[in-house]
């Protein structure tokens, strides 16, 4: 069988991507910038040990006294790239999703150009911009958003040769990542190109939307149902929706890659940060695709080419600065809508490209190569393998307690955690186990601040209600001794550990003290002494009478105890209650109840029992099947009807 020349192109871009990331894929070298170490590492690692547990991934151990896992998006616990995190390597199948991204993005903007009749070196150029410019590459740090975007080429593609089931599947991976800003973009980015006929091909387009979302119903569903049990069921206000929008002026970046300063581990040479409010660093580190695209573009423009491409950037311009702030109750974070402006620019860029003498498309080809080509570095910068071990500082906070970052809490203000600055910053931020890391090796934290808004809200309330009741003058110690937290970790240089005494997750309870409301609970730490083993309860409290606990068996999902009780006594879990938590005292249901707001309590009677604890999410079972369903048919279709 005959190879094609556009085929034997994309898999010397394939191996071009391995070639330029070979530290990464055959050296022990590994992406760490943002989220990648203090998110994606640790949540894909939590995944793996579940999975290789022997367990469905429904509930997470490791973080906030536990939380939903394959429900939360976050996880994309369904998205076929997160399963290299299951390679005998961890660290090389996490990696190689990323490098494996980047391919995709470049093959198939290729592909794309191509099928849009432009010449090989247009379909090249686009594809170089877009796969090794700002647009992709800075996207290794924000994996949910890399693993959508990867795909717009294949969908535009489809789309515009009516291989609906083909976009089907593309569309599904879309959803199965579950980036909702993300699946916007993609909706508003689907019609745009569709030209001639687009009224016929819009109605098949949404056939192929409805059978990508039977195969997102795994991801989505369950999602949307944990939203309302999360802090993202409350609206956002305008200034928290409006957030991280875009300053008005940054598309000068696109013309000059360092126009506001280079992005460095400490973020020291970034000039633009106060432009944002509050003052940060870009969401997408950089916008710039090479000098030639904007130029291009421009040009496109004036010829009048792809008018489709005019409405994707202008809209995409007033959606990333906030001028357009349609989605600010429900999506945060404007800027990340410059994607959808930056694809358009660069096939309007390719194809004035290709209106180029085809004398000089060489020249200007390895211009674009080496100039991106100085850039690659610094917007996915790598460490060497070193890096990913555990620190010798996870030595003293090991064990089956967890630990409690307040170092890390806000309040501290300037007198907070010190880091290094330079490039030690990461490594300054590793030895102090920020949360969420520490879950990649294997150890447990609890009551960190909801920076994402996905943990359930009686963790919000737990945490709030701590902030104000130490505020108000109460210990540290009740919280330490509720949460199982045997470590609290203090503002040093670069930390401190204080070691304490704490309760097991699973302990009885020696008093019990109504708290109705969040508040009574805060005025009842602030105002008053306790015994250790006191729990605030909402239900009529009692006088428990002495119980032990005897034996516990705890896995992901499941916690069986062994019981003593001299009486009706009341066991308190460390565990946060959710509607999903399931209880049973020698077989038969028992009903739960919150106790000390954010965790859970069990009434036990008389005598020795034997208790179990379990999560199992319905939802997946009956989520699970449409999705195989959904992906059978379009893979069936594809082959029959596609072709």
């Amino acid at each position: 069988m005959k190879i094609s020349t556009d085929a034997k192109i994309a898999a010397l871009l394939a191996v071009a991507v391995a070639l330029l990331f070979s530290d990464v894929l055959f050296l022990g070298a590994g992406f760490y910038i943002r989220d990648i170490y203090r998110d994606y590492l640790p949540s894909r690692f939590i995944l793996r040990h579940v999975i290789f547990g022997g367990e469905f991934p429904f509930w997470n151990r490791y973080w906030s006294a536990g939380q939903p896992l394959a429900a939360n998006p976050g996880f994309q616990a369904f998205y076929p790239g997160t399963w290299l995190a299951f390679l005998p390597s961890f660290f090389f199948g996490f990696n190689l999703e990323i490098v494996a991204h980047i391919a995709v993005a470049a093959i198939g903007m290729f592909l794309l150009l191509r099928s849009m009749a432009l010449r090989i070196e247009s379909a090249l150029f686009g594809a170089i911009a877009f796969a090794f410019g700002g647009v992709i590459l800075s996207l290794t740090n924000l994996l949910p958003f890399l693993t959508s975007v990867a795909w717009w080429p294949l969908i535009v593609m489809f789309a515009r040769q009516s291989r609906w089931f083909h976009l089907a599947i593309c569309l599904g991976l879309v959803l199965l990542a579950a980036e909702v800003s993300v699946i916007v973009m993609t909706l508003i980015l689907i019609p745009l190109p569709l030209g001639e006929g687009a009224a016929k091909r819009r109605v098949r387009v949404v056939v192929s939307l409805l059978l990508a979302l039977g195969i997102g119903a795994v991801a989505i569903i369950p999602a949307l149902d944990l939203r309302r049990d999360s802090g993202r069921a409350r609206a956002l206000t305008f200034e928290e929706g409006t957030s991280w929008s875009m300053p008005l002026i940054r598309p000068l970046e696109l013309f000059y890659s360092h126009a506001f300063g280079r992005i460095t581990d400490d973020g020291s040479e970034f000039r633009g940060a106060s432009r944002y409010r509050p003052p940060r660093l870009p969401l997408i580190i950089s916008i710039y695709c090479g000098f030639l695209a904007p130029l291009l573009a421009v040009a496109g423009i004036v010829m009048r080419l792809a008018k489709w491409t005019w409405i994707a950037m202008a809209l995409s311009y007033l959606l990333a600065t906030g001028t357009l702030p349609v989605f600010y109750r429900w999506i945060r974070y404007p800027e990340k809508f410059i994607l959808l402006g930056l694809f358009a620019m660069i096939v309007l860029a390719a194809m004035a490209f290709d209106r180029i003498d085809r004398r000089f498309a060489p020249f200007l080809l390895l211009l674009t190569v080496g100039d991106l080509a100085l850039h690659i570095n610094e917007l996915a910068p790598r460490m060497p393998r070193r890096f990913f071990s555990p620190p010798p500082v996870t030595l003293a906070v090991s064990g089956p307690n967890r630990i409690f970052h307040q170092a890390e809490w806000p309040i501290w203000g300037q007198h907070g955690i010190a880091l290094e600055g330079g490039a030690r910053t990461y490594w300054s931020q590793r030895t102090a186990l920020m949360p969420f890391t520490p879950a990649l090796y294997g150890l447990r934290t609890i009551y960190e601040i909801d920076i994402n808004l996905t943990t359930l809200r009686p963790t919000s309330d737990v945490v709030q209600s701590m902030w104000e009741a130490l505020a108000q003058g109460a210990p540290v110690r009740p919280f330490m001794l509720m949460g199982n937290a045997e470590y609290l970790i203090l503002p040093g240089r670069p930390i401190r550990i204080a070691p304490g005494a704490t309760l097991p997750r699973y302990w009885f309870a020696d008093q019990l003290v109504p708290a109705g409301t969040r508040e009574e609970f805060v005025r009842n730490l602030a105002t008053r002494r306790w015994s250790d083993r006191v729990a605030f309860v909402t239900a009529p409290p009692f006088i428990p009478a002495r119980a032990e606990v005897i034996r516990v068996n705890e896995s992901a999902n499941r916690a069986d105890i062994s019981v003593r009780a001299d009486g009706q006594s009341f066991l308190v879990a460390s565990v946060t209650p959710h509607r999903y938590w399931k209880a049973a005292i020698d077989g038969r249901p028992a009903a739960l109840q919150v106790a000390n707001v954010g965790f859970q309590g069990l009434v036990v009677p008389d005598g020795a029992h034997s208790i179990r604890f379990t999560y199992s999410n319905p939802l997946f079972a009956i989520c699970g099947v449409i999705s195989i369903i959904s992906f059978l048919i379009a893979i069936i279709m594809m082959i029959y009807h596609d072709h």
